[in-house]
C-alpha cells in the first residue's frame, strides 16, 4: 500500500502548437493539486494571522509528474505552493509544457477531426478527484466551473480549430504506487480557410473549359486546354505547402485529383474530335456557325454535349466537397477514439511473417 499521500488534481489544459507535417504538438498543461502536508512547512515571509492560505516555500515531497510520448525536454514555466492552515492541506500549481508526439488521421484533410491523448504520469502517488469548491482553495487554483476537473481553451489556435469537449480519466495502480491521468483533446479543423484558398480558386480553374463551346476548331483550343492543365498542375504543387504529407489520399488530394481529370478528359475529347471529324471552318478561321444542314453538325453536338457532361460533373464533384463536405465528410468521433487507433496499430503490427 502506498506510503504516500493521495493527490487531488484538476487540470486547465491548452493549446500552444499543432504540428500537422511532424505530428506533434504542444500542449500547456497547468496541473491544480492538493494533499496532506507531510513535513515541515517554510513561508515565504512570516505567517499572516488570520489568513487561511499562505505561500510557502516547495516542500520536501512533492508529487512527481512525467507525460507519456515526450520527444523533447518538458518546459515547466511554473511551480507555486499554498498551505491551507485550517485544514493543513499542500496546494500546488505546475505548469508544464510536454512536446509530444502522436498519430494523426488525415483521411479527412480539410475535414478532419483529431482527439489527441494527454497521459500525465506520476510514479510516487495515487491520483485522486478534485474535492474541494473554490472557496476551499487559493484564487489561483479555481477553474471557470468549481464543480469542473478540467477545462480546455484553444488560445491563439483558435482560428484554426474548434474545440469539442475535453475529458480526463484516473487509473491508479496501488501496488506500483503509479498514477495516469488521461486527458483527451477532441478537436475539429476549421475548414474555411481551405475550402475558399484551395477549393474555391480549384473549382474556377476547372469550371474555365465549359467556356470551351466558343473556340474554334483549331490550335486555340489546345493552346487554351494546355494552359488550364499546366495551371493546375502548378497550383496543386503550390497547395502541398499547406497540406500535411502523408502517404495516403486525402479528401483534399482527390478533389483536387478529380479536377486534373476533368481537365485532362477536355483534352481528350478535342483531341478525337478533330482527328475523326471534318470541323466547321468560319470567316477567318474562326468556328462557323453550327445548324442542321451542316455536314459537320455532329462534331458541334459531340463538343456541345462533352462540355455540358464534363461541367455537370465537375459541378456535383464541387457541390459535394465545398458545400457538403463540412458536414457529411467528417469522420465520427467513435472512430477516432484511442481504441481505434490501437486497433489500426495492431493490424500493422500482427502481419504474416
Amino acid at each position: 500500500m502506498s506510503t504516500s499521500p493521495d493527490v487531488h488534481i484538476r487540470v486547465k489544459l491548452g493549446m500552444i502548437e499543432i504540428d500537422d507535417v511532424k505530428q506533434q504538438y504542444r500542449p500547456d498543461v497547468d496541473v491544480f493539486f492538493y494533499f496532506k502536508a507531510t513535513s515541515n512547512i517554510r513561508y515565504k515571509g512570516s505567517r499572516r494571522e488570520g489568513a487561511r492560505f499562505d505561500n510557502i516555500e516547495k516542500p520536501s515531497w512533492v508529487p512527481n509528474f512525467d507525460f507519456e510520448n515526450v520527444v523533447d525536454e518538458m518546459l515547466v514555466t511554473d511551480e507555486c505552493y499554498w498551505i491551507d492552515n485550517d485544514a493543513g492541506l499542500v496546494f500546488g500549481r505546475k505548469n508544464m509544457v510536454p512536446h509530444l508526439q502522436e498519430r494523426f488521421d488525415y483521411h479527412a484533410f480539410p475535414f478532419d477531426r483529431q482527439v489527441l491523448d494527454v497521459k500525465l504520469l506520476s510514479d510516487d502517488c495515487l491520483f485522486q478527484s478534485w474535492k474541494k469548491d473554490d472557496g476551499q482553495c487559493p484564487l489561483e487554483l479555481r477553474l471557470q466551473d468549481e464543480k469542473w476537473q478540467i477545462q480546455g481553451e484553444l488560445n491563439a489556435l483558435a482560428e484554426t480549430w474548434n474545440l469539442k469537449k475535453v475529458t480526463m480519466t484516473i487509473n491508479n495502480d496501488e501496488n506500483a504506487l503509479s498514477s495516469v491521468a488521461h486527458l483527451c483533446i477532441f478537436l475539429e479543423r476549421r475548414s474555411k480557410y481551405y475550402i475558399l484558398n484551395i477549393g474555391l480558386v480549384l473549382f474556377l480553374i476547372n469550371l474555365a473549359p465549359a467556356c470551351m463551346v466558343i473556340y474554334p476548331f483549331n490550335e486555340t483550343r489546345f493552346t487554351f486546354t494546355l494552359q488550364l492543365v499546366l495551371v493546375s498542375v502548378a497550383f496543386k504543387f503550390v497547395t502541398q505547402s499547406e497540406m500535411p504529407k502523408m502517404n495516403y489520399t486525402m479528401n483534399l488530394d482527390r478533389y483536387i485529383g478529380m479536377g486534373m481529370l476533368v481537365l485532362f478528359a477536355r483534352l481528350a475529347v478535342d483531341t478525337y474530335l478533330q482527328a475523326t471529324f471534318e470541323a466547321p471552318i468560319g470567316e477567318n478561321g474562326y468556328r462557323g456557325k453550327c445548324d442542321a444542314n451542316d455536314e459537320e453538325i455532329t462534331i458541334c453536338m459531340l463538343d456541345v454535349w462533352a462540355t455540358i457532361i464534363l461541367t455537370g460533373i465537375w459541378l456535383v464533384v464541387s457541390f459535394y466537397f465545398l458545400i457538403l463536405g463540412p458536414c457529411i465528410l467528417r469522420p465520427r468521433w467513435k472512430s477516432l477514439t484511442r481504441t481505434g487507433k490501437n486497433k489500426r496499430v495492431g493490424n500493422e503490427l500482427m502481419g504474416k511473417a
